[in-house]
């Protein structure tokens, strides 16, 4: 917090789009969230519920609005002291947008890049893009491509049980908690990776219809899986996504 830090272009880059997710999802998706993704520490498999008036202690430190880019100058600043940016929910769709550059600089006719939940395409090719089943190792259907980026934020990804409760790692940050918005996984489709990335953590946050709301400021698309093995697919994808597996069913 507080020192002006100077960023490379890259990183400049993938701050500001996720900041920006971050103002038009009201703070479903905050950048500023690594003082409670911390807490829980689903990368090191803690599993351990954290201590609830520790992470009400937390949540002030939690505020995106409290984040401060100056593009001119090229740097960031964190208000407070105490808070922290956490860019590991857009490092996947980071990685593939720098691959998808690179494939383009060496003039690749047709390019595939797949780093864990995210997907980058490119050329002149139309790719099938599976989506994976929530419930299974498998895929319940597929999306067809030419270009562009698909994420998916799913609650069955990283996950611990305890005294009975599942707990993922898809955090509210007004909460501190798992989000609990009856979705199990969103998958979207947007114009580059940090945004596919960081919109569908929000849309999971968010819950269908607001959601969905989100995606169209960004003229991105989107599916939605609820608990009830129910589909939701935006008008932009119908045509592109195809459903092969019959325990779910596509609703409007």
């Amino acid at each position: 917090g507080k020192d002006w830090v100077t960023l490379s272009d890259e990183t400049l880059n993938v701050l500001t789009q996720a900041q920006s997710v971050s103002e038009k999802s009201g703070g479903a998706f905050d950048v500023t969230i690594a003082p409670i993704s911390r807490l829980w520490d689903f990368d090191d498999e803690l599993n351990e519920v954290p201590d609830s008036d520790l992470i009400i202690s937390l949540l002030p430190y939690v505020n995106y609005s409290l984040l401060r880019i100056d593009e001119t100058e090229q740097t960031a600043s964190l208000k407070n002291l105490g808070m922290a940016v956490d860019l590991g929910s857009v490092g996947k769709g980071a990685a593939c947008d720098a691959a998808v550059r690179a494939y383009e600089e060496a003039g690749a006719k047709a390019a595939i890049i797949a780093v864990g939940g995210s997907v980058g395409v490119y050329g002149e090719k139309t790719w099938s893009v599976a989506v994976r089943d929530p419930n299974g190792d498998g895929s319940l259907g597929s999306v067809t491509l030419a270009e562009g980026f698909v994420s998916t934020s799913g609650s069955y990804e990283k996950y611990f049980e305890q005294d009975g409760v599942l707990y993922h790692h898809l955090l509210d940050p007004k909460t501190g908690y798992p989000a609990e918005s009856g979705l199990v996984s969103v998958t979207v489709v947007a114009k580059s990776g940090v945004l596919s990335d960081a919109l569908s953590t929000a849309c999971f946050v968010l819950g269908r219809e607001d959601g969905m709301k989100l995606l169209e400021e960004f003229d991105a698309e989107g599916i939605f899986i609820n608990s009830d093995n129910n589909i939701t697919v935006t008008d932009g994808l119908k045509d592109r996504f195809t459903l092969t597996s019959r325990d779910y069913t596509l609703v409007s």
